[in-house]
């Protein structure tokens, strides 16, 4: 998961596209193929975004690498 340091639910493009880009590198690498999250379904008022296995929802469905 990345969180927006900043409070509110709109970061920059350019930050948005930075934050999605390295947790998807970082899932990626450490679990395999991923896919993004950024419906804000607990916490509405602070932007974050998960990495979700593909194919699966929780964490429980990515095969660990390694």
């Amino acid at each position: 998961m990345a969180v927006w340091k900043q409070h509110g639910t709109q970061p920059p493009p350019e930050v948005l596209a930075h934050m999605q880009a390295r947790l998807l590198e970082i899932a990626e690498q450490h679990f395999g193929p991923a896919w993004l999250d950024d419906h804000m379904r607990n916490i509405p008022s602070h932007y974050h975004v998960h990495a979700r296995p593909m194919g699966g929802f929780f964490g429980r469905d990515f095969v660990r690498r390694g």
